[in-house]
C-alpha cells in the first residue's frame, strides 16, 4: 500500500496509514462473511447429498430383500410354534 505523505497528516500525530488500513480492514469484513457463509453452506449441500446417497442405497436394499421374500410365508394353527420358528433361526 502507498504511504501518506507526513505532511498531509499536519503534524497531529494522527497514524493516517494505520487508521486507512483499519478502514480497508473493516470494508472487508462483510466480504469475509459471505465467503464464510458460502463454505457452510457448502458443507451442508455436501452432507445432504452424503445423506440422499446412504437412503438411496437403504431403499434398494429394502426393495432387493422385498423381491427375495415375495411369495415366502409361513403359517401355522398354533401360534407358538410359528415364534419359536422365528426365535430358532440365527
Amino acid at each position: 500500500m502507498a504511504t501518506i505523505p507526513s505532511g498531509l497528516s499536519g503534524g497531529s500525530g494522527l497514524d493516517i496509514n494505520g487508521m486507512v488500513s483499519q478502514l480497508m480492514q473493516i470494508e472487508q469484513r462483510p466480504l469475509q462473511i459471505l465467503k464464510q457463509k458460502e463454505v457452510d453452506y457448502q458443507a451442508k449441500i455436501s452432507a445432504y447429498a452424503t445423506l440422499l446417497t446412504s437412503v438411496s442405497g437403504l431403499k434398494s436394499a429394502f426393495t432387493a430383500l422385498k423381491n427375495t421374500t415375495i411369495g415366502m410365508s409361513a403359517s401355522s394353527s398354533d401360534s407358538t410354534s410359528l415364534l419359536q420358528l422365528h426365535r430358532a433361526q440365527p
